[in-house]
């Protein structure tokens, strides 16, 4: 199982697979929740992803929140600092369980207008 997403900026790519982690989870909640940071460094950028992404497993598992809102704030070739609005679950949420993200066929592709990357799930 993997996550596609693609944007303008670095930071908005991996926004966008911060979303697609949490509907793979099935943990997109509506707020009001509490503001958490996040922040995730790498010796490069596809390392930078799968860093982020397996901070926010964590984060799920070990205090059950779902997201309702994730911003990417700052993003670099090797360092992310992000912002997570988190609500308590109240129920087992239905998507699979992830153990994190991976390596395997691991992409992060730019060019002058667009960032895509490309990540794939242990789960």
């Amino acid at each position: 199982m993997g996550i596609r997403s693609w944007g303008t900026t670095l930071a908005e790519a991996f926004g966008q697979a911060a979303l697609g982690l949490a509907e793979i989870l099935a943990v997109r909640v509506d707020g009001p929740g509490e503001w958490r940071e996040v922040t995730a460094s790498a010796a490069d950028t596809g390392g930078l992803l799968v860093d982020f992404l397996n901070q926010l497993v964590f984060l799920h598992e070990t205090e059950e929140v779902g997201f309702a809102r994730i911003r990417v704030t700052e993003a670099t070739e090797t360092d992310l600092r992000a912002e997570m609005e988190v609500v308590p679950l109240t129920a087992e949420p239905q998507g699979p369980p992830v153990k994190g993200a991976t390596f395997h066929q691991l992409r992060v592709d730019r060019s002058p207008d667009r960032v895509e990357a490309r990540v794939y799930l242990d789960v």
